[in-house]
């Protein structure tokens, strides 16, 4: 008696190992990307409470350049005075009222706007996305406080 497999024995396990792949790593996938967004919602966090205490300090002017932040986070870089990046997202501080955060994935891209306290959303976060990651990654933030729109 031989010892060994046969090829439709081989030929099984490598349908099954196929099958679980096709499965998992759409979902591991977006797990990832999740990841990615938490570290972008801490740096945006950040900033957009910064932003919060420059109004409050100074009234009058929109804090939204890097100078009016009484923080600089870690581990980006500044293209403009209102504008930065890190690795994975960039980063628009616009007039002074939200943040921006910006993410161009395979099939589309992501928006997350954060609203400063003093805005008239009043500290509200929304999503918006094109493509399906991306589209799943704001539905999967919906549970963190942030409108999926």
């Amino acid at each position: 008696m031989s010892q060994g497999f046969t090829l439709v024995e081989l030929l099984v396990v490598v349908l099954i190992i196929g099958i679980l792949t096709t499965i998992a790593l759409p979902q591991y996938t977006i797990a990832v990307e999740k990841s990615r967004v938490a570290e972008a919602l801490t740096i945006g966090r950040l900033v957009v409470e910064a932003m919060d205490r420059a109004y409050t300090e100074r009234p009058g002017m929109a804090p939204n350049t890097r100078a009016s932040l009484d923080v600089q986070p870690s581990g980006v870089s500044w293209t403009t005075s209102s504008t930065f990046t890190t690795r994975d997202f960039s980063y628009n501080m616009g007039d002074g009222s939200s943040l921006t955060i910006t993410r161009s994935v395979k099939d589309g891209s992501y928006t997350i706007t954060m609203y400063t306290e003093k805005s008239n959303n009043g500290g509200k976060k929304t999503c918006a996305a094109v493509g399906s990651l991306a589209g799943e990654v704001c539905r999967s933030l919906a549970g963190n406080g942030i409108e999926s729109i």
